[in-house]
């Protein structure tokens, strides 16, 4: 658990260094209202649209892998020192559906929202950015161009959004 608060805060660092001077604002540990002590650890918000990014510390060689074929269908897991660890890809996906679900109860439907799983010492990553399912995973300074898209978003716009969100999803 210590492990895990060390490392939300070494990447609120980095995002934070590498989103300096951009129109991206940022929200850390954020309460997920009715699970318990589930919390998103950081929430990215530009006019691009928002990116919910969570950070894990896993140690060991990180690669995603095709697998099945001939009989059952093709598709991504994400291996982490050798062990399947897809489940992370899981979680980023039921979080990024909550902000959805949230933001959609409060009006804001039709934003382009996406998932990132955030390694904030990125040793075990390979030089090519990664992804499952379309949740990115990199280290902080990629998913913080990830989160620096363009899109149609206002200054004002990226205010309100982050004003919502940390309405919706108050600190833990």
């Amino acid at each position: 658990w210590a492990q895990g608060a060390r490392g939300e805060r070494r990447t609120a660092a980095r995002l934070e260094k590498h989103l300096a001077g951009h129109p991206v604002k940022l929200l850390h540990d954020r309460r997920i209202p009715g699970h318990g002590k589930a919390n998103l650890d950081h929430l990215a918000v530009g006019p691009g649209g928002i990116t919910v990014i969570d950070s894990k510390t896993h140690r060991g060689e990180v690669r995603v892998e095709r697998v099945g074929g001939l009989f059952t269908d093709r598709h991504s897991i994400l291996k982490i020192g050798g062990r399947d660890q897809t489940k992370l890809i899981d979680g980023v996906e039921r979080q990024v559906k909550l902000v959805a679900a949230a933001l959609g109860s409060a009006g804001f439907a039709d934003l382009d929202l996406r998932g990132a799983l955030c390694f904030p010492d990125p040793d075990g990553l390979p030089l090519r950015q990664l992804s499952v399912r379309g949740v990115v995973i990199d280290g902080p300074k990629q998913i913080a161009k990830l989160a620096r898209r363009a899109g149609p978003l206002s200054a004002d716009q990226v205010d309100q959004l982050k004003h919502q969100l940390a309405a919706l999803f108050a600190a833990a």
